[in-house]
């Protein structure tokens, strides 16, 4: 195990220490559906953008906004263009992990809302796993999920 998949398994672990009703499939589930992307192992945001676009076959634009709670809602934007929100300002970490939130969203097909997210829910939770081994997997450079 690298360095960064040990990072990503305390990460992932943590979360499940906070979420009370966590069920173990949930994270199996969530890491399915990174592994299915295939991210090339020198892969940036942008190149997982890319692979998402060509997933769900309609283009995605990164928005700043100034909204408090910017947790990676995905909005219709002008031509048939998908704006995932993100704080305008933040730390690239803290921005590249509410894309990878809303890029989930896409991939799973569940509308984004705004304010807070409800992790009692098991697919807010899920997704929120598969947002933080997407994004964790870029910032360490490691794609073994």
């Amino acid at each position: 195990m690298t360095e960064g998949d040990s990072r990503l398994r305390r990460t992932l672990n943590l979360l499940a220490r906070l979420c009370k009703r966590y069920r173990r499939e949930e994270k199996e589930w969530a890491l399915d559906t990174v592994r299915e992307l295939a991210v090339p192992p020198t892969a940036n945001l942008d190149d997982v953008v890319r692979l998402v676009v060509r997933r769900i076959g309609r283009p995605i634009a990164v928005v700043p906004t100034d909204e408090h709670f910017a947790n990676g809602v995905v909005e219709n934007g002008p031509a048939n263009t998908l704006w995932i929100r993100v704080p305008a300002s933040c730390s690239d970490r803290h921005r590249d992990h509410v894309v990878c939130r809303g890029l989930i969203r896409l991939l799973y097909q569940e509308p984004a809302h705004h304010g807070r997210i409800e992790y009692s829910q098991a697919i807010e939770r899920e997704m929120e796993y598969a947002a933080m081994a997407l994004s964790s997997s870029l910032h360490s450079g490691s794609r073994s999920f």
